[in-house]
């Protein structure tokens, strides 16, 4: 996943594919996001 700044307040955070997954008022808030969105991906043992 990876953040693009936009309309010089908003942060959208984009998937592989490039399709917007989120939009975020803060950069902070679009890092947490992709984080906890890593943390669902790994399996747990």
């Amino acid at each position: 996943m990876t953040i693009r700044k936009r309309h010089g307040r908003c942060w959208e955070v984009l998937n592989e594919e490039g399709e917007v997954v989120a939009v975020f008022s803060r950069k902070q808030y679009a890092i947490m996001f992709i984080e906890d969105q890593n943390k669902k991906e790994e399996p747990h043992e």
